[in-house]
């Protein structure tokens, strides 16, 4: 039998050694990370308000096809729509002044917002008519199809009348 000699093994790997600004950047990812996430879920959170922002945008624009965007999709929509365009026929101005929307719950499938502001209107009945009023109501809104859409409100914004 005879030895057979392989020679001397190679030298293990060299340690590396990291450059210092490696572990300030790991936890600086991470950190960023973390803050996406949360901003994620605020997003999330924040949604509903969102949508009655964009109600209210719509209604200040006098836009009835783009108010009736933010109803829960369905029949109830669709009879609302005629009433909707022709009273806002009637509204040469509405102006929700410093609104407070405040999300009071969410559960994922159904929101409370509360809106606080001074509506500012001119309505016109073949003479115009102006006032201002204070609104306070509390809008429900429903996830659908993974969009947040309005249910109910109180009847504060419902029949504004000079």
């Amino acid at each position: 039998m005879s030895d057979h000699i392989t020679g001397p093994l190679p030298p293990l790997p060299r340690r590396t050694t990291r450059p210092r600004w490696f572990w300030p950047l790991v936890i600086a990812t991470i950190l960023c990370a973390s803050l996406a996430a949360a901003v994620v879920f605020d997003g999330q959170r924040a949604a509903p308000a969102n949508t009655v922002r964009g109600f209210l945008a719509a209604t200040e624009a006098r836009d009835a096809s783009r108010m009736l965007q933010f109803l829960v999709p369905g029949d109830t929509a669709r009879e609302l729509a005629p009433e909707l365009h022709s009273y806002i026929a009637y509204v040469r101005l509405a102006d929700f002044v410093e609104p407070q929307i405040t999300v009071l719950s969410n559960d994922g499938a159904e929101a409370q917002v509360r809106v606080q502001a001074l509506l500012r209107y001119e309505l016109d009945y073949g003479e115009i008519r102006a006032g201002e009023r204070n609104i306070d109501t509390t809008f429900v809104l429903a996830r659908v199809a993974g969009g947040w859409y309005l249910r109910s409100a109180s009847d504060a914004l419902v029949g504004v009348r000079p």
